[in-house]
């Protein structure tokens, strides 16, 4: 999704998608798995600071994740 202020996160998180799935197309037919692991914010010191408190919790709210009670 996009964030406000985030457009180089979000243009080189696409262009990771973009890449696996072209190589894994022209990978595929040499019996070649092309994959990658795209997390959003990961509960660092640094996402901590710069997620937390009412920008955090209005973040939350857009992600539609049941699992993000138990971690919070």
């Amino acid at each position: 999704m996009g964030l406000p202020r985030h457009a180089l996160y979000g243009a080189a998180k696409a262009g990771v998608i973009n890449i696996t799935k072209t190589l894994a197309n022209e990978w595929g037919r040499y019996h070649i798995n092309v994959n990658a692991v795209s997390p959003t914010v990961v509960l660092t010191p640094l996402a901590v600071k710069c997620w937390g408190g009412e920008r955090g919790q209005e973040f939350l709210k857009s992600v539609p994740a049941a699992f993000l009670e138990e971690i919070l």
